[in-house]
């Protein structure tokens, strides 16, 4: 693709036209007239086309699906592009310095083609101002086509967002005391500064603070040589995200054991570090040749399996961990000094992973010989809803114009969701955190619709899940949870439609990971909980080698 015209042509002129002839408002020439006379007039047109502009920018026109697939719609990303494909294509070479969107308030910036004529892109100079709200108007005169009118649509951009989660004090490598945290961010520019983001106090000093950053969405923050004194002390890290345009902040306190003294400062239940393992972490490196069995007892029906590296103690068990777990760290355990641990008990409630659903993975072709049967995976889910998207024989040639086999781009302009159904998965409580495999039939699909292309949608909602939240909800304000719905990336349709003017970006990161609130179940940003899976029935096989000279072999087989 490249760019084609640079720069924003306003199309007042040419709408304001149309709507001051829309106001029934003509002139009748006259022979003999006065400067007062025209003064009036003028003035009169001036107000006339102030009043149906600001007319035009509160109206909407829908486009003719019958020109218009899809477009750009709701709330957007800061940094992307706004869209708007069409059914069919057109000869971009005539298209030279044409420019058909127009934007209140103005947005600058270039026009960008697909070869094929059939998808135009407006590329915005610099990113668009965080939250605010778009009107866009398409206008196809802009391009030489003014018998198909003209439509509108609104978008609106995300604000910056940061959700800090500070972790766990350690030992570092070196014996000193440390504490480690994660950052994730949304809508940041690639160069964000994360200095002064996040602060740690140690009494009246001032402590480093390092990052890591693993992604442009995902960093990790390091407070290093918190000291330690003859006395108990504390450490405050804070974070405030203003600096990055988000209006998250918070702080969390520690308390910071005594030089000399040996104990647990934390303990991280399953699936906080990544397995299904306890972490204890001590404050003192531990004695790596110790046997520590009957030092460290659980109340799990497994056998237990300890791993020690540095001052972190790691606890596996043979059977599931109870949904209460009871642990306790005798006086036996020493550190590599030879000092006795600080005995403790505790109950740690082991924690509901996030409902999840995949398809197993596997080729595209789907022969009649397998009894269609295909493998879903879920995890804590009691329910789901499935749908089955048919892309019509007639369209394959389309289809692969821009997929290959197992391609999900722009499938409503070449097929059909053509069958829905809400299964029950069975649920009992010794599923919990486990992934259940389920062979789903798809007799009844193939029956009434015969062989061809499908693509399989699996989504869920707050019903349909088995989860209890650590965070204890009373009420949701104006947030909804949305009706179980599957979206492509050209629906029109979104939740923000009826959400954008009370929308608290600050709840939705603080929310959107909790399968309890509503930002859980919003299908934008990436946080579509679906999960898809194209299947061709068919029982016939085919493949085509080219020879050295250039002579096609195309062999057909049964695949029964």
């Amino acid at each position: 693709m490249g760019w084609i015209k640079k720069g924003i042509v306003r199309h007042e002129r040419m709408v304001n036209l149309r709507l001051f002839n829309k106001c029934n408002c003509s002139f009748v020439p006259t022979k003999r007239f006065n400067i007062k006379s025209v003064l009036a007039a003028l003035v009169f047109m001036v107000l006339a086309l102030i009043s149906c502009s600001k007319e035009n920018i509160k109206a909407y026109s829908l486009p003719d699906p019958a020109y218009v697939v899809a477009h750009s719609n709701g709330i957007v990303s800061r940094y992307s592009e706004i869209s708007v494909v069409f059914s069919d294509g057109r000869d971009i070479a005539k298209l030279s310095g044409k420019n058909p969107f127009s934007f209140y308030p103005d947005i600058k910036g270039q026009v960008v083609w697909s070869p094929e004529g059939d998808r135009i892109d407006f590329a915005p100079e610099k990113p668009l101002k965080a939250g605010q709200s778009y009107k866009c108007v398409f206008d196809f005169s802009g391009i030489g086509e003014a018998q198909k009118g003209w439509f509108s649509f609104n978008i609106k951009t995300k604000e910056a967002g940061i959700v800090v989660k500070p972790g766990k004090l350690f030992i570092a490598r070196d014996g000193s005391l440390a504490l480690s945290g994660t950052l994730e961010s949304e809508e940041l520019p690639e160069n964000a500064a994360f200095k002064d983001i996040v602060k740690a106090v140690s009494g009246k000093k001032k402590l480093d603070v390092s990052w890591k950053h693993d992604a442009l969405s995902f960093h990790e923050f390091t407070v290093h040589n918190i000291p330690r004194s003859m006395e108990e002390g504390s450490l405050l890290v804070s974070w405030d995200g203003k600096p990055l345009g988000s209006k998250n902040s918070g702080k969390a306190e520690y308390r910071i054991p005594k030089d000399g003294s040996f104990e647990v400062l934390a303990i991280n239940p399953p699936g906080e570090d990544g397995n299904s393992g306890i972490s204890i972490a001590f404050s003192e490196i531990l004695d790596p040749n110790q046997d520590l069995r009957g030092l460290v007892r659980s109340n799990s029906p497994g056998a237990l399996r300890f791993e020690t590296d540095g001052s972190i103690l790691k606890l596996y068990s043979s059977l599931r961990w109870p949904e209460e777990l009871e642990l306790s760290v005798e006086r036996g355990v020493k550190s590599i000094t030879g000092a006795m641990v600080v005995p403790v008990q505790a109950v740690i409630q082991v924690a509901w992973d996030k409902p999840e659903v995949r398809f197993q993975p596997g080729g595209v072709i789907v022969p009649t010989s397998q009894g269609t049967k295909v493998i879903l995976e879920t995890k804590n889910l009691a329910k789901i809803y499935l749908e089955a998207l048919q892309v019509y024989k007639s369209n394959m040639l389309q289809f692969l114009q821009t997929n290959d086999l197992d391609g999900k781009s722009e499938l409503k302009r070449v097929g059909d969701v053509v069958w829905r159904a809400e299964i029950d998965l069975d649920w009992s409580e010794d599923k919990k955190n486990q992934w259940t495999s389920h062979a789903l039939d798809l007799s009844a699909l193939t029956e009434k619709y015969g062989a061809g292309l499908f693509q399989l949608r699996v989504a869920f909602g707050r019903e349909h899940i088995r989860y209890v939240s650590p965070n204890n909800f009373t009420s949701f304000g104006k947030w909804k949870f949305p009706p179980v719905s599957i979206s492509d990336n050209d629906d029109e349709y979104s939740y923000w439609d009826y959400a954008e003017e009370w929308f608290d970006w600050t709840e939705y990161y603080r929310y959107r990971n909790d399968p309890a609130h509503p930002a859980f179940y919003i299908q934008r940003f990436g946080n579509d909980r679906s999960a898809r899976r194209n299947i061709l029935v068919s029982d016939i096989a085919l493949s085509a080698k080219q020879d050295s000279l250039g002579t096609w072999h195309v062999a057909l087989s049964n695949m029964k």
